[in-house]
């Protein structure tokens, strides 16, 4: 989904080029190693920011800063909870770390409270959400997913 700026609020090219790199990123499924790939190759036809500072854009501009989990890097596990202390995966074996001391993979998650909120800060969000709620069923029609028998 393309993103789109009223003329009143102030966005530099740079800030809407990490935006379209990160809704880029988060859409095609593509790792950050072909991302930076990406970068390198094309990098005498146009400048993409790295990963951290499209991240760090990222948070500036939404008020969600992402919380980084690292991972096995065949994406067998994430380093929380139980497997928080592992130096290996123990499904593949995979080592978590690099010789240098590096997580070899992370993820970013981006905390679920502060997106909600930044949900009810946009009047357009607020109607999208409340969507559900508003809906009328016209008895005999199906339109939409809530007319069907489990939403009566």
């Amino acid at each position: 989904m393309p993103f789109s700026f009223s003329e009143d609020e102030i966005i530099s090219d740079e800030d809407c080029d990490n935006i379209h790199a990160f809704n880029f990123l988060m859409t095609s499924k593509i790792s950050w190693c072909s991302f930076n790939h990406m970068r390198w190759t094309f990098r005498h036809k146009f400048n993409l920011n790295s990963e951290f500072i499209i991240f760090h854009q990222m948070g500036i501009l939404s008020g969600v800063k992402p919380v980084m989990h690292d991972c096995c890097p065949d994406s067998c596990i994430a380093y929380t909870e139980k497997y928080i202390h592992n130096q290996f995966c123990p499904f593949c074996k995979e080592a978590r770390f690099h010789a240098n001391g590096k997580p070899r993979h992370q993820y970013a998650y981006f905390p679920l409270i502060p997106r909600l909120k930044g949900y009810f800060q946009s009047l357009g969000m607020i109607k999208k959400m409340s969507y559900c709620a508003s809906y009328h069923h016209q008895p005999g029609d199906i339109a939409d997913v809530f007319d069907g028998d489990h939403y009566q």
